[in-house]
Formats: structure tokens, C-alpha cells, sequence
């Protein structure tokens, strides 16, 4: 490979965004040439993804703070102006962790055909791009949906697709699969190696060990902003040798729960959408107090949907949702915050408050004020909020604003504000998604503390192996239905 092309040069580089004292990126020198699979390895907050955005000009473009060190990008002496973005956007691909946040238009076709008619290519090579990358991401049948009515998972795909259809020389990719099934991180394991046979130059992220992307040539770790090490990798079986020091899974002692009396009963509740989609075949199940629930299954077979659906987002469908023996089919949103909570699959879609420690109190000081509670003080308030900050690790990041935080402590940071107002139901959609193993155990851990003072979790989940040692009950949601259901051996089958 020292023959080959440089194509990105760090020389001594250091990143700190604007209003922080510690840089997030801090004297990083390494080079990447023509044809290499590189993945940046290394848990949330590590500097993976900031590095990553500096190499296409996002950062500091787009975020300010300073940059110091010397970054060159296909021959262009990057120094932190916007416009280096529209001079890059040729040569390099970007797909982001949360593919929200580069989904731009209305329909599956529309987003796919967008940067390539604004790299004013010929419409008929637009289509021949469109038809093949949606085949490439097994998305054909999704060419005339709408983006917003797609799962996680089949998002992502799309927004691997739009990408792809740029045919850039470089691409980059941020913990993308993270939002993937089983199914779905195999194919896009299949295509990026096959992309890289044919030239193109792969750097990828990954904070866990089983998202390092099959095909990688070359891993470098990062801790704390700095680069820990940097090896070729000539066999992907030499991937555990790395990584066996740092990968400890601790697992949770198994509860059984004795309570008789539900807290949800879900009996043949079905929905399907406006244009017609089938979002939910008829589905029961029941959820007990102190039980963490998986309800596992792969993309876009309704889990979502389901959600929605108890939370009350989406409007009345057939069956019945009852809470402790109440048919609450009917009730609105409201209603259903006083005893439910809800994470969303994008963190960043519930933050409100311009700070990390406003928003851990937000969801409390708001439910005080609709009861009125005279105990709502701002003192009070504020010591559970520490408290809690602690609890996480980000107490010190306290006065930082929340779009600040890596991915994992964004999901840290909505589970214990959901925590906070006392909920009887908690529901996590895919709570491990651009998680590490750190925060992934932090997070279960809040969530067992939980299930041991009687709250009821859902977990929806695509990625069972990775939380199989904290959940009690693991229910299969299959063809959009329940199709089984599989207990811990210390639970009494209900």
C-alpha cells in the first residue's frame, strides 16, 4: 500500500469545540492512501466521529471552535471554512450515524436522485444510479414511500444509498450500522467489500466489536481523543486479539417477577396507515411489573409502529391497550405520560433544553407543574438532577448542550430524564443503537435499578445478543405479529 496515492494527511491535528477547554480531538497524525478499509475503533466520546467530520470539512466549518495541526484532503489544505465542504462533496461520501439528520426530501426516488442532480449529472445515469443502489441495499420495493414512514434501520439503508448513488473515490461511514438488523448489517458488510475491490477508499467507525465492518484493512483505536493504536489487519479472525482486553461483558443477575396483575395488556391491536401500509398485524402480549421485556424482530416488521401505538403518536387502532385493567385505547398523550415514558430512537428528538442538566430535570419539573406539586423547588430539583448526572458520568458535562454529547451519552442522557418522572412503563426503541459496551452496561444497570422498584421496560430491539444477559423475557415480532415469546429460565411463564 505505500505505493498508493495519499488521499488524507493529519498532521498533529487538534480539534476543541467552540466553549470547551478539553479538545475532542487532540494531536492525531496518520495518513490513509488509495484503496484502504480503515475503521476507527473506540467507545462513545472517543473522537471518532468529530475526526471523521473534520476530514470533509463539517468540522469546523459548520461548528467553529479552533482547529491547530495541519489537515489535507485530496490536495486541499483543509483550515476550517464552510466552503470546503462544496469542494469536497464530490470526492467524499459521508453517511451519518443518524440518518435523520441527512435525509433531506420527501420520497425514497426524490432522496436518492438529490445529490446527483445537484452534481448536475445526466437524468439517465441518475436512474441507472437510483435502481442500482436501491438493489445494492435490498430497498427496491421502497423506491415510492416516503422517508418518514420507513423504520430506523430502513432509513439507514437509505441513507447509505443517497450516498452511494455519488459514486465518490472516498467514503465514510459513522457507526452505520448500529440502526441494523442482523440481516441488513450482512449486506452492508457484503457491499462495502465489494465497493472496496472495486477502488473505493472505506473509513468507518465503530464503538462496539461486532460493528467493526467485515473487510477492514486497518484498525485504529482512539481513547479520549487521541489515537491509541494503528495496525493492519490481514485477517479479520485477528480482530478478537485486538479487542479482547477491552471488551468485558458483565451480565445481570437474573429477577423473577411474581406480580399477577399486568401492567399492559395488548389484545389484537392492529394498524395500518394512511396510504394504506400494514404497519401492525394483530399483536397480544402482556408486561408485568419489574420485568425488563425485549420485543425483538427485524427491520420495518412494525416495532416502531407498536410503540407509537402505546404511546399514543399514532391514532386509535383496532384492538385494546389496557393499563392495570383500564382500556386506555382511547386516551390521548397526555394521559399517557403520567404513568408511561418513552425514548425515542433518535435521542436528540425529545431534547428541548440548552443544557445537559435542564434537560435531565425537564421531563420532571414539566410533570410537576401540570400536578401542581408544591414540592416542585428549584433546589430540590436540581440536587436529583446531580444526583442522577453522577449516576451517568456527566455531571462534569453538565453545562454543555445536549447535541454536544457522543451518540451513547445522548441515550444515557434521555433514559435518566425519563427516569426521573416515576413512570410505570418505560419503553426504550433501540437503546443499544452507536452504544458501547461502557455505556450499554450503565444503561441496563439504570434500567435493572428500575425493574426493582416495580417499573415495567420494553425494550424494542433488533439487537438481541447484545442485551440477551439483562432482559428477563424476550418476545419475537415476526411478519408484523408477536410470533413467540421465550423467558429466562428463572421466570414463571405467564
Amino acid at each position: 500500500m505505500t505505493g498508493e496515492q495519499v488521499l488524507i494527511e493529519c498532521d498533529h491535528v487538534t480539534y476543541t469545540y467552540e466553549g470547551e477547554e478539553r479538545p475532542a480531538v487532540r494531536d492525531v497524525s496518520l495518513t490513509i492512501r488509495q484503496g484502504e478499509f480503515v475503521t476507527i475503533y473506540g467507545p462513545n466520546g472517543s473522537g471518532k466521529s468529530t475526526l471523521c467530520q473534520m476530514m470533509n470539512g463539517l468540522i469546523p466549518g459548520q461548528m467553529g471552535g479552533q482547529m491547530q495541526g495541519k489537515m489535507t484532503v485530496q490536495g486541499y489544505e483543509l483550515q476550517g471554512h464552510a466552503e470546503e465542504v462544496h469542494q469536497l462533496s464530490p470526492q467524499i461520501g459521508f453517511v451519518f450515524q443518524d440518518p435523520d439528520a441527512q435525509l433531506v426530501v420527501g420520497s425514497v426516488e426524490d432522496e436518492l436522485a438529490f445529490a446527483p442532480e445537484n452534481l448536475r449529472i445526466e437524468r439517465a445515469e441518475i436512474i441507472r444510479r437510483l435502481e442500482e443502489t436501491l438493489r445494492q441495499v435490498a430497498m427496491e420495493d421502497y423506491r415510492d414511500r416516503h422517508v418518514h414512514q420507513l423504520s430506523g434501520g430502513q432509513k439507514q439503508r437509505i441513507a447509505i444509498a443517497a450516498v452511494l448513488t455519488m459514486k465518490t473515490p472516498i467514503l465514510i461511514l459513522d457507526d452505520v450500522t448500529s440502526s441494523l438488523d442482523a440481516a441488513g448489517k450482512q449486506s452492508i458488510f457484503k457491499l462495502l467489500q465489494a465497493l472496496h475491490e472495486q477502488g473505493v477508499t472505506c473509513i468507518a467507525t465503530a464503538s462496539r466489536f461486532d460493528a467493526i465492518l467485515r473487510g477492514t484493512t486497518r484498525l485504529i483505536m482512539m481513547k479520549s481523543g487521541e489515537i491509541q493504536s494503528d495496525e493492519s489487519i490481514t485477517n479479520v479472525k485477528q480482530l478478537p486479539v485486538f479487542l479482547s482486553s477491552l471488551e468485558s461483558v458483565k451480565t445481570a443477575e437474573s429477577k423473577r417477577h411474581t406480580a399477577v396483575e399486568s401492567i399492559i395488556e395488548v389484545r389484537e391491536l392492529t394498524y395500518r396507515y394512511p396510504n394504506g401500509h400494514v404497519g401492525l398485524k394483530p399483536c397480544s402480549f402482556d408486561l408485568f411489573p419489574g420485568e425488563i421485556a425485549a420485543l425483538t424482530g427485524p427491520n420495518g416488521c412494525g416495532k416502531s409502529t407498536l410503540t407509537k401505538l402505546l404511546m399514543g403518536l399514532l391514532p386509535a387502532a383496532k384492538g385494546t391497550i389496557r393499563m392495570q385493567g383500564k382500556d386506555i385505547s382511547k386516551s390521548s398523550i397526555y394521559d399517557r405520560a403520567k404513568w408511561l415514558s418513552y425514548v425515542h430512537q433518535q435521542p436528540e428528538h425529545q431534547f428541548i433544553a440548552n443544557t445537559v442538566m435542564e434537560e435531565c430535570m425537564y421531563s420532571l419539573r414539566m410533570m410537576r407543574e401540570r400536578r401542581s406539586d408544591l414540592t416542585s423547588n428549584q433546589s430540590l430539583m436540581e440536587e436529583q438532577g446531580k444526583q442522577m448526572l453522577e449516576r451517568i458520568g456527566l455531571y462534569e458535562k453538565r453545562d454543555r448542550h445536549p447535541f454536544q454529547l457522543s451518540q451513547g451519552e445522548k441515550r444515557l442522557l434521555s433514559v435518566a430524564s425519563m427516569w426521573m418522572t416515576d413512570p410505570k412503563l418505560l419503553i426504550l426503541d433501540e437503546p443499544t443503537s452507536g452504544q458501547d459496551l461502557a455505556n450499554t452496561q450503565r444503561m441496563f444497570e439504570l434500567c435493572t435499578d428500575m425493574a426493582e422498584q416495580g417499573v415495567s421496560i420494553l425494550v424494542v430491539t433488533h439487537d438481541q445478543r447484545w442485551i440477551e444477559s439483562w432482559v428477563t423475557r424476550t418476545m419475537q415480532l415476526d411478519s408484523l405479529a408477536v410470533k413467540s415469546e421465550k423467558y429466562r429460565d428463572s421466570l414463571t411463564n405467564k
